[in-house]
C-alpha cells in the first residue's frame, strides 16, 4: 500500500509570477493566505518607493516581515514574563493563605 504525500503542491501567483510550492496537507489556505499578504505588501512596497526591481522589492519586504516578526516576538516574551510575574504572586499568595488556614 503507497503512502500518501504528506505535502500537496499549490500554485501562487506574487508580483504576477507563477510559483508552485509544496505545502504541508492541511496548511493550503494558510498558504495562499501569505501569498496574498506578500503580494500585497509588495505591491504597496513598490507603490510607495523607488525601488526598481524585484529583488530589492523583496530584500525590503524580508527586512520589514523580519522586522515586524522579532517585534512580535519581543511582545510575546515580554507578555509571558508578565504571566509568569503573576502566577508566581498568585501561587504565594495561595500558600499564604493556606498557611494562614492550617494555623487557625
Amino acid at each position: 500500500m503507497a503512502e500518501q504525500s504528506l505535502q500537496e503542491t499549490l500554485e501562487i501567483v506574487v508580483l504576477g509570477r507563477r510559483f508552485r510550492v509544496a505545502c504541508p496537507r492541511g496548511h493550503e489556505q494558510s498558504l495562499k493566505e501569505a501569498a496574498r499578504d506578500l503580494d500585497d505588501r509588495l505591491k504597496t512596497l513598490r507603490n510607495q518607493s523607488e525601488l526598481g526591481n524585484r529583488e530589492q522589492l523583496l530584500t525590503m519586504a524580508a527586512l520589514n516581515l523580519t522586522h515586524e516578526l522579532r517585534l512580535a516576538e519581543a511582545r510575546s516574551r515580554e507578555y509571558a514574563d508578565a504571566m509568569d510575574s503573576k502566577i508566581k504572586t498568585l501561587q504565594q499568595t495561595i500558600e499564604q493563605a493556606l498557611i494562614h488556614q492550617a494555623k487557625e
